[in-house]
C-alpha cells in the first residue's frame, strides 16, 4: 500500500510502540492499519518544520510528520486535501506546544509503507534539534525568568496524554487579549478616594452620618443650587434620624431619590418610600413634589423606565449629567446586606455589571418582594459622594470581607462601588468594625488604605 493513497491519519504511541491514540479519517482494513502503524512508528526525522504551514505542506506531499514528545510520540501522514483543516489544527497545536521543548521531525515517505517494514531509520543520522527560546509575538507571552520551562513558556498548552491515558485538551488561546470575551463583571481601573470612619457606638455613627449629609448638602447647594440625595431601604433610614434636629440644612433645596425601591404600593409595609416617610421625611421640611416615588401599578420594566424619566426631568441644574451620560447625584446613601449586596444589586446577577441605563428593573430578586427597581452600578459610581453605612455586630463579617478580602468579580457588589470622580465613605461603629485588621492597613498616603488581599489599586 502506498503512502500517497492515505487520506489522513494521526497516531500517538508510548515508548515501545504501544498505541494510545489513533484517528483514521478514511476507512482502512485492519492489515492496512497495521502497516500504517508500523510505518509511522518507524518514522523519524532529520529536520523539523519551522512552522505549521511548512509541516502541512509536507503532509500534503505524503510525508510522515513525527513529533516526539518525551514518553509519547505523535505521527501524522496524509495526502491531498482530505480533512486538511483537521490536520492543520492538530499539527499547529502540536508543533507550537513542543518545538521549543522537544525535537520535531519530518521524514520523506514517498515509498510504500512496506518498504519501511523491518528497517530502523533511527540509525540513519537522526538529528537532535536543540530547543529554541520563544520570541515575543501577539500569540506568545514571554515571561522571564521561568523555572518550569527553562527556554520560556510554550506558546500553547495541552495536547499531551495524562496519567489516565486521556488526552488533555488543547489550549484555544491565541495570546493575551486576542479573540477574547470580556468578563461580565469588571473592576474599574485606578485608585479610589475612600475613607473608613469608625465610631464608638451606633448613636455616634448616626450623628457622624448627619454631619456628612449636612456637609454634602451645603457643598451641592453652593455649587448648583440644589441637593440630590438617594436613599436605600433597610435600617439606613433609622440612622438618619439626627437630621430632624439640624437647623443648618436648607431642606427646601433637597430632591430625594431612591437608590432602590420595591415595586409595591406606596402604603405597603415593603415600600422604601413608606419607611422613609415614617422615619425621616415626615420630620424634615422637604417639599413633597421633590420626593421622587416609584410609579404604582405597573411592571418593573415600565417602573424603571418611568423612574429614569423622573430623574432626567430634574434637568441639569438639579441633576447634572456626566460626560459618559450618567446622572451626577450629589450623595448616594447605601446599606450593605450580609451577602454584600447594595441597593438591589445582588451577587452574581446581571445588575452587578456596568450599564448605560440609569435605573434597572428586577423581576427575580433573591429577597422578597421579587420585583424592584435599582440605580445601576454605573449611576452609583457616577455620584459625587457615596456613603455605605454598616452598623452593629451583624455587619462585622461582611464588612471585613468587603474591605479586606478580594472576591471574584460580581461576588460582592459592595466591592464594585467605586466612584469614578467622587468620594466613597464607609460609616461603621465599633461592633461592625471589630473583625477588621486596621493595624495592617497601609496608611502612608494611598487613597485606599485597606489591602484587600494585596491586590494593586484596590
Amino acid at each position: 500500500m502506498a503512502i500517497d493513497r492515505v487520506g489522513a491519519v494521526v497516531i500517538a504511541t508510548r515508548q515501545g510502540g504501544n498505541v494510545v491514540y489513533e484517528r483514521f479519517y478514511e476507512p482502512f482494513s485492519e492489515p492496512e492499519k497495521g502497516e500504517l502503524r508500523e510505518a509511522m512508528h518507524q518514522a523519524t526525522a532529520h529536520q523539523p518544520p519551522d512552522s505549521a504551514d511548512e509541516a502541512l505542506g509536507q503532509y500534503r506531499s505524503g510525508r510522515i510528520v513525527a513529533v516526539p514528545t518525551g514518553e509519547l510520540c505523535f505521527y501524522a501522514v496524509g495526502h491531498g486535501e482530505y480533512n486538511e483543516l483537521a490536520l492543520s489544527e492538530i499539527l499547529n497545536a502540536l508543533i507550537n506546544i513542543y518545538k521549543q521543548l522537544y525535537r520535531v521531525a519530518v521524514i520523506q515517505a514517498n515509498a510504500t509503507s512496506k518498504s519501511h517494514r523491518g528497517k530502523s531509520l533511527r540509525a540513519n543520522g537522526t538529528q537532535q534539534v536543540p530547543a529554541r527560546k520563544p520570541e515575543a509575538s501577539p500569540r506568545i507571552n514571554v515571561i522571564s525568568p521561568v523555572s518550569q520551562w527553562p527556554e520560556g513558556i510554550p506558546p500553547a498548552m495541552g495536547g499531551h496524554f495524562m496519567e489516565s491515558g486521556a488526552a488533555a485538551p488543547l489550549s484555544q488561546s491565541r495570546g493575551p487579549g486576542i479573540d477574547t470575551t470580556p468578563p461580565i463583571y469588571t473592576y474599574p481601573h485606578g485608585d479610589v478616594d475612600v475613607s473608613v470612619v469608625i465610631h464608638e457606638t451606633s448613636d455616634h455613627a448616626a450623628k457622624g452620618l448627619a454631619d456628612l449629609v449636612a456637609q454634602a448638602s451645603a457643598a451641592a447647594i453652593k455649587a448648583h443650587g440644589a441637593f440630590t440625595v438617594a436613599l436605600s431601604g433597610g435600617s439606613l433610614v433609622k440612622s438618619l434620624a439626627p437630621l430632624a434636629d439640624r437647623s443648618d440644612i436648607d431642606f427646601s433645596r433637597w430632591h430625594v431619590l431612591f437608590a432602590d425601591e420595591r415595586n409595591v404600593a406606596h402604603d405597603s409595609p415593603d415600600s422604601n418610600l413608606l419607611a422613609a416617610r415614617e422615619g425621616l421625611l415626615s420630620k424634615i421640611p422637604v417639599p413633597a413634589k421633590q420626593v421622587l416615588a416609584i410609579r404604582e401599578g405597573v411592571g418593573a420594566a415600565l417602573a424603571a423606565t418611568h423612574y429614569a424619566g423622573l430623574l432626567l426631568n430634574l434637568g441639569p441644574g438639579v441633576l447634572p449629567v456626566t460626560d459618559d451620560g450618567q446622572p451626577r447625584i450629589d450623595l448616594v446613601l447605601l446599606g450593605v446586606g450580609p451577602d454584600g449586596h447594595v441597593a438591589s444589586i445582588f451577587p452574581n446577577t446581571p445588575e452587578a455589571r456596568d450599564s448605560p441605563d440609569w435605573v434597572l428593573p428586577i423581576t427575580n430578586s433573591p429577597k422578597p418582594p421579587p420585583e424592584r427597581i435599582t440605580l445601576s452600578l454605573s449611576a452609583i459610581n457616577a455620584a459625587a459622594n457615596v456613603a455605605i453605612v454598616a452598623l452593629g455586630q451583624g455587619k462585622a463579617e461582611i464588612v471585613q470581607r468587603v474591605l479586606e478580602v478580594q472576591s471574584l468579580p460580581g461576588a460582592l457588589p459592595a466591592q464594585l462601588v467605586r466612584p469614578k470622580h467622587g468620594k466613597l465613605t464607609w460609616v461603621l461603629d465599633a461592633e461592625s468594625a471589630k473583625e477588621l485588621h486596621v493595624a495592617d492597613w497601609d496608611l502612608s498616603g494611598r487613597k485606599s488604605p485597606f489591602h484587600r488581599s494585596a491586590v494593586p489599586n484596590l
